[in-house]
C-alpha cells in the first residue's frame, strides 16, 4: 500500500461484499476502524454490545496499512466468479473493485 490510508483486499461475490461493506461501517462507526488502521475499542463499555466479538480476521480478506505489504493465499477448487474489492467505506464505490474469473 503505497498510499495514505487503510486498504483492503477482499475476494468475493457481489453479495458478500454488500454485506461486508456494512460491517466495515459498523466498525467505523464504533472507532474500530480509522482511515490508517484498526483502533482497539471496548464495545461493551460504549454501548455497542452486539459488536462485541467484531474483528477482521476473515479468511478472503487482508487490510493493508499505509507503507505496508500483506499477502493472501487462497486455494480455488472449482471455476468461478469473483470480484477482488476494497470494502473500506467508501472505496468499493471509487472503483476499487475487479473481476477474477477461475476457470479450470
Amino acid at each position: 500500500n503505497k498510499g495514505q490510508l487503510l486498504h483492503e483486499f477482499n475476494l468475493g461475490d457481489a453479495a458478500m461484499h454488500a454485506a461486508h461493506q456494512k460491517e466495515m461501517l459498523q466498525m467505523q462507526a464504533s472507532g474500530m476502524l480509522t482511515a490508517t488502521g484498526m483502533g482497539k475499542m471496548d464495545h461493551g463499555a460504549m454501548g455497542h454490545g452486539d459488536m462485541a466479538g467484531m474483528k477482521h480476521d476473515d479468511p478472503n480478506s487482508v487490510l493493508v496499512e499505509p507503507g505496508k505489504t500483506a499477502e493472501l493465499t487462497w486455494t480455488f477448487t472449482k471455476a468461478t466468479g469473483l470480484e477482488f474489492a476494497c470494502n473500506i467505506p467508501g472505496h468499493y464505490q471509487a472503483g476499487m473493485v475487479g473481476k477474477l474469473t477461475v476457470s479450470q
